[in-house]
């Protein structure tokens, strides 16, 4: 009979694996975030080098 979950000592490779699914997940939207705010940025300055002539 078993008394409910496992310790996760047992199971280190699921543990490993799932820390490392949700460093990639958060690492994977702070480089989109980071791109999308450069990219307006670029955008932004192109548009405003073009107006002001």
């Amino acid at each position: 009979m078993t008394s409910g979950p496992k310790p996760a000592d047992r199971r280190p490779v699921r543990t490993a694996l799932t820390m490392l699914g949700v460093v990639l997940g958060v690492g994977t939207v702070v480089a989109v975030l980071g791109m999308t705010a450069s990219a307006t940025g670029q955008i932004s300055e192109r548009f405003n080098a073009l107006t002001a002539h």
